[in-house]
């Protein structure tokens, strides 16, 4: 039987497009390596990347998914595919697939933030990643980990979940927080005798960031670090 081609808008096909070429890049794959793991046109790719092809085959995303390491379930979702598409798979995926469908969200990516002392851009979203819900705040955000300030606990290339709503100040939680126009992923202590902020890194090769009661103005949290999605195969 033919698969059928599920034909997209065109913002949803720069948008999988997106999705799928930062995917390629984060885990180093060239363009020649796409066409060994999927036997699928260098053409083709491109095209998909761009956003230019806006027929996709399920074939295709089955290929694509399994080369990415991504779940074929929530990039099924991810496109839009109806019931009847995803009967490619066999009766219990489909069942599979049409359970866990009910519980992926989608929520933006923001720029890489240095868990070292970089920048963080809090204001371009660079595409939406699936997740499976677990009652996530509606406006929580991804940010993607550059750099080992906060190894073990988190490593790099990793994405960290934000709750904007939880800024409220708790004892060695992990906040996402702008100091002086500079934004970083630390924890938070407050020293009880001086009431300095502490903006601490779990590396102990890094040193704590200390901020005076008059420097506070110049801190925002911009929310609190709930959880951490790895793309990492497991050993």
């Amino acid at each position: 039987m033919k698969e059928r081609d599920y034909e997209l808008t065109e913002e949803k096909a720069i948008e999988i497009g997106n999705f799928l070429k930062n995917r390629r890049e984060e885990l180093g794959y060239s363009t020649n390596q796409m066409l060994i793991k999927t036997d699928i046109d260098k053409s083709d790719l491109s095209r998909i990347e761009n956003g230019k092809k806006r027929k996709l085959n399920p074939i295709y995303l089955k290929k694509l998914a399994k080369a990415l390491k991504l779940d074929v379930i929530e990039l099924f979702k991810m496109v839009g595919f109806l019931d009847d598409d995803i009967e490619i798979h066999t009766k219990k995926e489909s069942f599979e697939i049409k359970n866990s469908m009910r519980k992926i969200v989608y929520f933006p990516v923001y720029g890489k933030a240095s868990a070292g002392n970089g920048y963080l851009n809090l204001e371009q979203e660079i595409y939406k990643m699936p997740i499976l819900d677990e009652d996530f705040p509606n406006d929580c955000f991804f940010v993607k980990i550059e750099g080992n300030s906060m190894e073990p606990t988190i490593i790099e290339g990793e994405f960290a979940l934000v709750d904007p709503n939880d800024t409220a100040y708790q004892k060695n939680k992990i906040y996402v927080v702008t100091y002086d126009d500079e934004s970083f992923i630390k924890r938070i202590v407050i020293d009880e005798n001086t009431r300095i902020v502490i903006l601490k890194s779990d590396n102990t090769d890094y040193d704590d960031i200390l901020i005076s009661e008059e420097k506070q103005e110049y801190l925002k949290i911009n929310g609190r670090v709930i959880k951490i999605v790895s793309t990492r195969k497991p050993l």
